[in-house]
């Protein structure tokens, strides 16, 4: 199933992120540069660039959500940053519900409940330095809610690969000004990494799209939702990371809560 695909390298990306974090700059336009030269290559007939003010709202709102992902990443264990990071996927529909008019049901509502417990549980009695990459994750979730609702939104009136395509340039055209005025370039650059990790983004995009044409938005979602759990596996048998009792509560609630919103479509 082409959702697979999606989910697979998705969770791949977030752990090799993990290690060129730090110079998140740098690591965005490198990736980022990648992904859009290949999606540019894989909806080519959809390249058509245009000074929309939509456009330039996701770029500015998906580019703060991938630097605070990042400026997180930096800072924090994987297997914690990446479930706080996808509560977007949570907050998303919520919106929708004040924004597009759409219903909400009972198990998007006890998703709700079941983040804030876990944002909580997570950052009970935690210090300053503990706390910071917690937020920058949240604040992260915030943006990329602010995202996916413009996406959805552009999509109501343009190709939805046009919108894909729109969107990630002007990602990187902010990514980029974000890097020439903070010019943080790691002394030894891993070019591999970054180029697998925007190969990865690219092929996850052009299956989730697939996917979405395929079979529709609710299986995909479905199968994405995932993600943070994939995710969390791998950082333990890759990155070896080691989580305290109460952050595994925690992330546990909130893949639950992931998983219930998928189930409310």
């Amino acid at each position: 199933m082409i959702a697979f695909v999606a989910l697979i390298a998705y969770a791949l990306a977030n752990v090799l992120s993990k290690n060129v974090a730090k110079h998140y700059t740098f690591t965005m336009v490198y990736s980022h540069g990648v992904m859009v030269a290949l999606l540019m290559v894989f909806f080519h007939s959809y390249v058509h660039f245009s000074l929309n003010p939509l456009f330039i709202l996701m770029g500015l709102s998906g580019t703060l959500s991938v630097t605070l992902f990042l400026k997180a990443l930096s800072q924090h264990e994987t297997s914690l940053v990446v479930p706080i990071s996808a509560m977007s996927s949570v907050l998303t529909p919520i919106a929708g519900v004040v924004l597009f008019k759409e219903s909400v049901n009972v198990f998007t509502a006890i998703a709700l409940l079941l983040s804030f417990a876990a944002i909580i549980i997570i950052s009970w009695k935690k210090d300053k330095a503990e706390i910071t990459p917690i937020v920058y994750a949240l604040l992260g979730a915030v943006f990329g809610t602010t995202f996916n609702l413009l996406t959805k939104y552009a999509t109501l009136l343009y190709p939805t690969p046009y919108v894909t395509v729109m969107g990630e340039l002007y990602v990187l055209f902010f990514i980029t000004l974000s890097f020439l005025m903070k010019r943080s370039v790691p002394t030894h650059i891993t070019h591999l990494r970054y180029i697998a990790i925007g190969v990865l983004l690219s092929i996850g995009a052009v299956a989730f799209y697939t996917s979405i044409k395929q079979l529709g938005v609710a299986i995909t979602l479905t199968v994405l939702s995932a993600t943070p759990v994939l995710t969390l596996l791998l950082a333990h048998l890759i990155l070896k990371e080691r989580l305290r009792t109460r952050e595994y509560i925690g992330v546990g609630l909130m893949v639950l809560a992931l998983i219930l919103v998928q189930l409310s479509f």
